[in-house]
């Protein structure tokens, strides 16, 4: 396929693509275009690479917040959200001592992403809100800014603690392990959206990468050549559990089974 222009004329031909009409408030109008989409220097579901083509949408400048999902709830157009993990390999002491740091069950964390939700609760917010789940599409081409050279959201430059909220040394003050930058970022678990303003993406758009992964509409597949499966769903991002740098790229893919509710998995609409 045709290449996107780099530089100055890649802004322009980004630029001059049909944006929607204004999107509401808490959204950014992303445009069209065209991407390759995936990775050469990744997992093997990261490939191949293909050229995409998006149309133009509104997506959330933010993970939604738990003061969000509770409009939803007293609006009777989400059930009470979560307040537990569930998982297959989840026993029930984990599944105890974990649901401790479900972020709807505090009151002080409003601020915070939505967390302990599966894909049935983030797509009924988001048909509430009148939006969707973004395609796995959708969410890369945002995180890469639409092209295929910018690695992560922010640009080249690795992951750090004024970027992204993911394990940095804080998380281990009492404990052993590894991190994935040397400097606090400041938060033990979640961070209120948007707390990184460094690690923007290019249209502005907050918590691209970590604090929390982010379900998507898609079905998973072991690479893009393969058919699409909704025995599991691909959620994107990295979170504030992440150790490996790579967690943070924009190409990077992970699956969950639809029933899961985790700690380090939220969501964001678009439109």
């Amino acid at each position: 396929g045709t290449l996107i222009p780099k530089g100055d004329a890649f802004s322009r031909t980004l630029a001059q693509r049909a944006l929607p009409e204004r999107c509401p408030e808490g959204m950014t109008q992303i445009p069209g275009g065209v991407f390759q989409m995936g990775s050469n220097d990744g997992a093997k579901d990261e490939k191949p690479v293909h050229e995409v083509k998006v149309s133009a949408f509104c997506m959330d400048t933010s993970e939604v917040t738990v003061a969000a999902y509770d409009d939803c709830t007293t609006a009777r157009g989400c059930e009470p959200p979560s307040t537990t993990v569930n998982g297959p390999k989840f026993g029930p002491v984990d599944v105890l001592n974990l649901s401790k740091d479900c972020n709807a069950a505090k009151p002080d964390k409003r601020s915070f992403p939505i967390n302990c939700v599966d894909w049935k609760e983030a797509t009924a917010f988001c048909a509430w809100a009148k939006k969707r789940l973004p395609t796995e599409e959708e969410w890369e081409f945002v995180a890469r800014g639409g092209d295929e050279q910018r690695k992560f959201a922010w640009g080249s430059e690795p992951p750090g603690a004024k970027r992204l909220n993911a394990r940095g040394p804080e998380f281990n003050e009492n404990r052993v392990g590894k991190t994935m930058y040397s400097e606090s970022d400041g938060f033990h678990f979640t961070a209120p959206v948007g707390s990184f303003p460094a690690g923007d993406s290019r249209w502005g758009l907050h918590d691209m990468a970590g604090n929390v992964w982010e379900w998507t509409s898609s079905g998973y597949s072991e690479d893009y050549e393969k058919p699409r499966t909704p025995e599991f769903i691909v959620n994107r991002g990295g979170g504030w559990l992440s150790i490996d740098p790579t967690n943070a790229r924009g190409a990077v893919r992970s699956k969950e089974l639809p029933t899961s509710r985790l700690l380090d998995l939220g969501f964001r609409c678009v439109r």
